[in-house]
């Protein structure tokens, strides 16, 4: 378990039983697209755009790149957010269920 990448313990939890298979598509996805970001956000700071107009090709790079991924991540800060209310419902249901 320990040596498993996030993406294998949740797979794992899945499997167990522990996570049913919806909530684990969602914790998939959410690592998948905070994975991106955090990729993007290493670009940006190793490019450290001197100018509005380069942080804005910057975005626009982000937003291209997510949105040919999945068509589902045009609006990335909606995306962000709603990954983000996804996994705090699956964690605030398995806090009550404890």
């Amino acid at each position: 378990y320990f040596t498993m990448s996030s993406a294998e313990r949740v797979r794992a939890l899945v499997q167990s039983g522990f996570l049913s298979a919806d909530d684990g598509t969602v914790l998939e996805n959410a690592l998948r697209l905070y994975t991106l970001v955090e990729h993007f956000i290493e670009l940006q700071e190793m490019s450290h755009p001197g100018s509005e107009e380069k942080a804005r090709r910057v975005e626009h790079t982000v937003a291209r790149s997510m949105a040919s991924l999945d068509s589902g991540w045009n609006d990335v800060p909606g995306s962000l957010a709603r990954t983000k209310a996804g996994v705090r419902d699956i964690y605030g249901r398995l806090l009550n269920r404890a």
